[in-house]
């Protein structure tokens, strides 16, 4: 049979093991734990808006001195986004603290089309056998193609501060490469079209205004992102090829030089979510009524014991 002391000794113990754990689960976390996690980008993601595509377009020969002339295309944008992010987040305590943009590349399909035009005076009038001539009424249309943003170097948020249940705001400077392709196609009533292309658009460096949120759970983390509304629209610089479209063989050429894609009333909302859980959770019940109600009853039979030894003296 355990003896008084045993008894009393065993209920004491589980009390003070579920107390130390009871303090580690609860304690504050420090501030500098952070996790590298990898985020994948949800397919519940889209950016819509208009797009601009603005350039410079001549012709030669310029009979009537024309060109070259300015080439603004404009058009819309309804895209769902793709990819990974790799970001250093603080899980333990996020209030304060920043979240670094290591690494990534968001995809944007099929990014929009843009279509621009004018009106051409040809060196010939019209002519039996010849498609144009005279005054001709032109388009320029820009098949915008699978457009990469891509991390570099790693950029890091203002610090984040609380808005809601487990849900923080920041802002940043988005830092990263954009590249992709164009397919341009010149379009005249009378011609077949004359497409080129798709025509690579070379890494042009971009730094793109944002604003986020990052919440959690005991399911995982999940990082929005948008555009900061308060600043002027995107505006990124395309480095393309001289485009070079032959209307007529010896005859006519159009050459149209691209300079900027630009992204105007633009709703962006991306959603990444990594499964890892946040930090912080409650702790967990010990269950200490059985060890509780022992110890009392110990306790009442000391006494007892106590107050017959005194008796008896």
């Amino acid at each position: 049979m355990p003896t008084l002391r045993q008894l009393a000794l065993s209920p004491l113990a589980s009390i003070a093991g579920c107390a130390a754990l009871a303090l580690a689960l609860t304690a504050t976390p420090s501030s500098s734990q952070a996790a590298s996690l990898l985020y994948r980008i949800a397919n519940t993601s889209v950016v819509t808006g208009s797009v601009a595509v603005d350039g410079v377009i001549d012709m030669e020969p310029d009979l009537a001195d024309a060109f070259p002339t300015s080439l603004i295309a404009t058009g819309s944008t309804n895209t769902r986004p793709r990819g990974t992010i790799r970001a250093d987040v603080p899980l333990a305590d996020p209030t304060g603290n920043p979240i670094t943009f290591e690494s990534g590349t968001i995809t944007f399909p099929a990014l929009g089309r843009a279509i621009g035009g004018g009106i051409a005076t040809l060196p010939f009038p019209p002519l039996p056998g010849l498609p144009v001539g005279g005054t001709t009424v032109f388009a320029v249309v820009f098949d915008l193609g699978d457009l990469s943003f891509v991390i570099e170097p790693p950029f890091t948020t203002t610090a984040l501060f609380r808005t809601g249940e487990n849900e923080w705001s920041f802002a940043a400077l988005a830092t990263g490469t954009i590249s992709g392709t164009v397919s341009p196609e010149l379009l005249i009533p009378t011609v077949d079209p004359v497409v080129l292309g798709p025509v690579p658009i070379e890494p042009t460096a971009v730094t793109l205004p944002i604003v986020g949120t990052f919440s959690g759970g005991p399911t995982g983390t999940r990082i929005t992102i948008g555009l900061d509304d308060s600043v002027e629209p995107a505006t990124m610089d395309l480095v393309v090829e001289s485009l070079e479209f032959v209307l007529l063989p010896g005859l006519v050429e159009f050459h149209a030089t691209l300079d900027t894609l630009s992204l105007a009333d633009a709703d962006l909302s991306i959603e990444a979510t990594n499964s890892t859980p946040l930090s912080g959770s409650p702790a967990p019940a010990c269950g200490l009524g059985a060890e509780l109600a022992m110890l009392g009853l110990l306790t009442r039979r000391f006494e007892r014991a106590v107050r017959g030894s005194v008796s008896r003296g």
